[in-house]
């Protein structure tokens, strides 16, 4: 078993890694976008262990990280490997989580768009010497159905909605 992808916080974590030189020390470094922190491993039969216990990810902050993986021999440090892991929020600790996606929010703010058009139904005007010429309504609407079919292969990804069924008849 090799590093996780993904570690939610408050969460009991262990993976072990096979390694070439069983004499040297091993750390993780993870670096992510407001904090880092280092993991410290043991080494038991050529393989390093990492054992986290629930306290100890509790204190890490949620985001993106990037983690390296360091090899000390006493004369000098390398790096062995890298890669990245995301720490998920606790959600004991959330009061709420937006889960809608990029495309739900687009959509959601051209049919807004759309709706103002239709009530204000103006184009283009001028107001002393400025001009001002909105997107037509043509775009919008072909916006609006490239963006209610990313919508809804998001939703059946998530395993909202059901793929469509296709009928072959001949």
């Amino acid at each position: 078993m090799n590093e996780p992808k993904r570690l939610v916080k408050g969460d009991y974590a262990k993976w072990s890694r096979k390694v070439v030189n069983a004499s040297h020390t091993y750390q993780y470094i993870l670096v992510g976008p407001e904090s880092k922190f280092t993991i410290d491993t043991t080494v038991v039969d050529g393989a390093l262990h990492v054992d986290l216990a629930s306290e100890e990810t509790k204190t890490y902050q949620s985001g993106e990280y990037r983690w390296h993986l360091f090899s000390d021999d006493g004369t000098g440090r390398r790096t062995v490997a890298h890669g990245y892991i995301i720490i998920d929020a606790n959600p004991h600790d959330l009061e709420y989580c937006d889960t809608t996606s990029h495309a739900e929010r687009v959509l959601k703010a051209i049919e807004k768009r759309i709706e103002g058009r239709v009530l204000s139904d103006h184009e283009n005007y001028t107001v002393d010497g400025r001009s001002l010429t909105r997107i037509p309504i043509e775009q919008l609407e072909k916006l609006k159905r490239k963006y209610s079919w990313r919508v809804r292969t998001v939703k059946q990804k998530k395993g909202l909605t059901k793929p469509p069924r296709r009928a072959y008849y001949r």
